[in-house]
């Protein structure tokens, strides 16, 4: 391959690298918001859920580590009963 034909191969090479980037953005933020609904306002008649998630973070500190896990065991069984 001569010279000229080294470098038309390169610039082929960068766009079709540039292409596909240029191309995946947009096929990603599609595919992310088909991923997650957002509901915001109120309803106008009730509506019944049969699924629910929950999510919370435990924190707790102590002199020991094995203090700081008993007492984050023990809350943890609290928030699980409720």
């Amino acid at each position: 391959m001569n010279g000229s034909g080294k470098a038309a191969a390169a610039i082929l090479g960068l766009a079709l690298v540039v292409a596909t980037v240029v191309i995946s953005r947009p096929l990603q933020e599609l595919v992310r918001n088909r991923a997650t609904v957002t509901v915001k306002g109120f309803a106008e008649k009730p509506i019944e859920a049969d699924m629910a998630i929950v999510s919370t973070d435990l924190n707790y500190q102590g002199k020991t580590v094995g203090e700081a896990l008993r007492r984050l065991e023990v809350a943890e069984e609290q928030v699980r009963k409720i």
